[in-house]
């Protein structure tokens, strides 16, 4: 009773109370184990691993690895060796996400590919299964994203595929259950933002675009779910990221707007829950990158500014907290790009070197590192505008060097890169006996 409590407290961003309530099962677990010999000690580690799960959205890290380590250990010895115990696929899943957190992306797609291979094994053992089927998908949802972020496209997106394909076959037999819609929804995105690093920018908008549609088919459905509360302001926001990233800053715009209200909502109503407030931050940092580049600058300053300030607040209350270093360190970044657009050079060097020093000792995603590459491309800029020559090249020299290895067909570092070199190169910028850059390709 308690442990379902705690879930069902989790689902309504009451995480204090959660955390509480599992605490107590895990203690009547223990308690048990030690009257009767040990009978329940399985409980023991399914318990924890609910207690990971709460403490992780806490942004307590170590805790919540404390708390897996200490499920995977007795899972082993409860197993009696058959890899098929769902308690092994369940605690390797959890590890995998505090792996993620703790910025272990090589370490987390090991721990992912082990589910993967779990589940699928448990679920040619008993096709029938909806907790097996259901299981699967989650495990190719998280699998894929973990290869999308090592920068393993094709696997990635193979991965992603194999997740639609089984989740549209689940609500096709059982189409009157929210969970498994919800699941179409987050498959829909994951593949799409796998296809938009593939360079499938059109087929990546149109899942965007799927995936927000049936999100809020769901919400008008199921108004009181917790669960599918967040669709539609997560898929709004992956879309306009998407649409930006193909030069359509204005339309961008308006989803970003849209997106913000919506989890600026959640975080009132869910006040418990840091992810929402840190969301809230993040879609308002890129929101104001977005503003500049349509010439509203006043507008964008001042989104900029504000979304920094939470991203702060927040980074002091969690500091552990994934989302909130990854907001803090965008609302740098963004806020320096909004900067060099308004004219404010010096300024702008420091907000992006501020937004290096965030990520310098983090191991990145290979989304982390174009944006770091962009980076790259405005500090030679800014650099350049203040006749700081030396410093300029090195920069340009810099990102133009990650970009052909790793990202040489990616459309918006390919306009941020022609811009850098169009000032770089402008001869009535380049004092007499220097050279310009060489030319793109």
């Amino acid at each position: 009773a308690y442990t379902q409590r705690g879930m069902l407290l989790l689902d309504a961003g009451r995480l204090a109370e959660a955390e509480q309530a599992i605490r107590q099962a895990v203690a009547i677990s223990r308690k048990q184990t030690a009257e009767f010999s040990g009978r329940y000690r399985g409980r023991i580690a399914g318990r924890l691993t609910k207690l990971g799960i709460v403490l992780r959205r806490q942004g307590r890290i170590a805790e919540a690895e404390s708390a897996n380590n200490e499920a995977l250990a007795i899972g082993t010895e409860q197993s009696g060796g058959d890899p098929l115990s769902n308690i092994w696929a369940e605690t390797y899943s959890i590890q995998g996400s505090l792996l993620v957190e703790a910025g272990r992306f090589r370490d987390a797609e090991q721990s992912f590919r082990k589910v993967v291979d779990l589940q699928e094994q448990r679920v040619t053992k008993n096709p029938d299964s909806q907790f097996n089927r259901i299981g699967l998908v989650v495990a190719h949802h998280n699998l894929s994203s973990i290869l999308r972020m090592n920068g393993n496209f094709s696997d990635a997106e193979s991965s992603g595929r194999r997740a639609l394909t089984f989740c549209e076959k689940l609500v096709l037999d059982f189409p009157n259950t929210p969970e498994y819609r919800s699941r179409l929804a987050d498959s829909y995105d994951i593949l799409g933002s796998t296809l938009q690093m593939n360079g499938k920018q059109r087929e990546a908008e149109d899942f965007g675009k799927q995936a927000l549609v049936l999100s809020e088919q769901l919400v008008a459905e199921f108004p009181n779910n917790p669960e599918v509360q967040i669709g539609p302001a997560f898929f709004r926001n992956n879309l306009a990221y998407r649409i930006s990233r193909s030069g359509r800053p204005a339309e961008a715009a308006g989803l970003y707007e849209q997106a913000e209200a919506l989890f600026d909502k959640l975080a009132s109503d869910f006040p418990d829950n840091p992810k929402y407030r840190c969301w809230t931050a993040l879609v308002g940092s890129t929101l104001a990158f977005a503003l500049a580049e349509t010439g509203h600058r006043d507008e964008a300053v001042v989104a900029a500014r504000k979304s920094l300030g939470m991203a702060e607040k927040l980074i002091g209350e969690f500091p552990n907290l994934a989302d909130a270093q990854l907001a803090l360190t965008t609302a740098h970044g963004n806020l320096g790009m909004v900067q060099y657009r308004c004219g404010e050079f010096d300024p702008a060097i420091a907000s992006f070197k501020k937004r290096l020093e965030l990520t310098q000792d983090r191991e990145q995603s290979i989304e982390s590192k174009e944006d770091e590459t962009a980076v790259w491309f405005f500090l030679a800029m800014a650099h350049w505008q203040l006749g700081e020559r030396k410093e300029a090249r090195q920069w340009y020299d810099r990102a133009v060097e990650w970009m052909e290895q790793h990202k040489p067909q990616n459309e918006e570092l390919g306009r941020f890169r022609a811009e850098a070199e169009a000032l770089l190169n402008d001869s009535s910028n380049v004092p007499d006996g220097e050279c310009p850059p060489a030319s793109a390709p």
